[in-house]
């Protein structure tokens, strides 16, 4: 399969509850009609403090969006599809911007959380001078197997952003995000993530990240499974 991430901005005259309202409540049953479609996942953003101690990139989002074809053909062929431009034209009733992306999944964990769990979602920034082959080296590679050791994780991907997507030309802005990766990471509750972060094994991980990361931008989202 072929995943499309995006990041989403909501309209300066929403807020984040009317956002979230009508991308789950009308936006989605219009995705969810899209040929094609195999699987398509909302991250709504319900906390975006920062939780680690790397600098906050310069861009914000309210959601992520997660949307899975059989292959790079079906999605393609889904683009022009009637269910596709009804979905797309919805977009302006609730979103500002957005920006999505061509990604390399690395599975380092598959999500195994008794439940629902809760979900982090961070966006990442390479370090000035960090080439995307030297950070997938440091991240894929190395860092990957360190997050592997933190007490209590029940699943962690991490996405490596390949290239910046473009979309048809309308009303909703390109929101020119241009994070190095995006990762994804679940435990079974807040008071488990704590406690991981609070470990010997966080320490040394987020002490590796000064290898290549400039920036991280940490939000706690809420996962809405709509196909």
């Amino acid at each position: 399969m072929i995943q499309r991430l995006s990041c989403l901005q909501r309209r300066p005259d929403r807020t984040r509850e009317e956002f979230s309202r009508h991308w789950r409540e009308v936006h989605g049953p219009l995705v969810a009609r899209v040929p094609g479609l195999v699987r398509y996942c909302q991250n709504h953003v319900v906390d975006a403090s920062q939780m680690v101690r790397h600098a906050r990139g310069g861009a914000e989002v309210d959601g992520f969006a997660q949307l899975w074809f059989a292959d790079a053909a079906a999605m393609r062929q889904s683009s022009s599809s009637p269910e596709y431009l009804a979905a797309f034209g919805d977009l302006v009733n609730f979103m500002g911007a957005m920006s999505h992306y061509a990604i390399e999944t690395n599975p380092v964990m598959e999500k195994s959380t008794a439940g629902r769990g809760i979900k982090r979602m961070t966006l990442l920034y390479a370090k000035d001078g960090i080439d995307r082959a030297a950070f997938r080296r440091r991240w894929f590679d190395e860092h990957a197997a360190m997050v592997r050791e933190f007490p209590g994780l029940r699943g962690y991907l991490q996405h490596l952003i390949t290239d910046y997507a473009t979309f048809p030309k309308g009303p909703v802005a390109e929101a020119g995000i241009r994070c190095a990766g995006i990762l994804e990471m679940w435990f079974d509750d807040r008071a488990a993530m704590e406690e991981a972060f609070r470990s010997p094994e966080a320490g040394a991980t987020i002490a590796h990240g000064d290898l290549f990361l400039g920036a991280a931008t940490t939000y706690m989202v809420e996962e809405v499974e709509i196909v």
